[in-house]
């Protein structure tokens, strides 16, 4: 399927709406599916930090 402007491309024969919203909620739960984790695990990691710090001082 090939489109002549953009604007067709955007519009996709009155189905724009529909495939635009499905690919940018695809987008941000496979966004999701790599930030969260991130921030889990780094946040794992500073607690450790800490609590290794309040180990070591005692």
């Amino acid at each position: 399927m090939f489109f002549n402007n953009f604007s067709e491309l955007m519009a996709m024969d009155g189905h724009g709406a529909y495939v635009w919203a499905v690919v940018l909620i695809s987008l941000l739960v496979l966004s999701s599916q790599i930030i969260i984790p991130l921030g889990r695990s780094r946040r794992f990691f500073v607690q450790q930090r800490m609590r290794l710090r309040r180990e070591s001082n005692q």
